[in-house]
């Protein structure tokens, strides 16, 4: 019994010390990402490699605001990532959850909402909207009524 159990701690403690230990083949000595000073962003792979990429910013204007968005794009392709243009951003918008209902206020966004459900009571602003949308029995045909983006 005693030697069973001498064994057994021998053997668990190799293992934790086997699972502890520093793999040779995916240490990194600098695994933070960043920004080069060309301009380029670099990240670290799960397998130890170093990706670069290139950041273009491009402003991108909205209805009222100037905006400036990153768009980031593959130095081998020179593809760009889609930006949001001022026609793709929703105008009217019905909002089926308290939660959405705050953020879209909290965002600035409170002239697109059009309706929101019975529940969104908060900021006092959706009041003005408030429905008796439901949102735990949602009827597509009473929200298609107020013809949301």
């Amino acid at each position: 019994m005693k030697r069973t159990l001498t064994v057994g701690l021998v053997a668990a403690l190799a293992f934790v010390s086997a699972a502890c230990g520093d793999d040779d083949e995916t240490s990194s000595t600098d695994t933070t990402p960043g920004v080069t000073d060309n301009g380029t962003t670099t990240s670290v792979t799960d397998n130890g490699t170093t990706l670069e990429s290139a950041v273009e910013t491009t402003p991108v204007t909205t209805a009222d605001t100037p905006v400036a968005t990153a768009v980031p794009t593959t130095p081998a392709t020179g593809a760009t990532t889609p930006t949001t243009e001022a026609e793709d951003v929703p105008q009217r918008i019905v909002s089926l959850s308290p939660t959405h209902t705050e953020i879209l206020f909290a965002i600035g966004a409170g002239d697109q909402v059009i309706a929101v459900d019975s529940l969104s009571n908060y900021p006092e602003e959706a009041s003005a909207v408030l429905t008796e949308l439901s949102a735990f029995e949602p009827n597509v045909e009473a929200i298609s009524g107020y013809e949301p983006d």
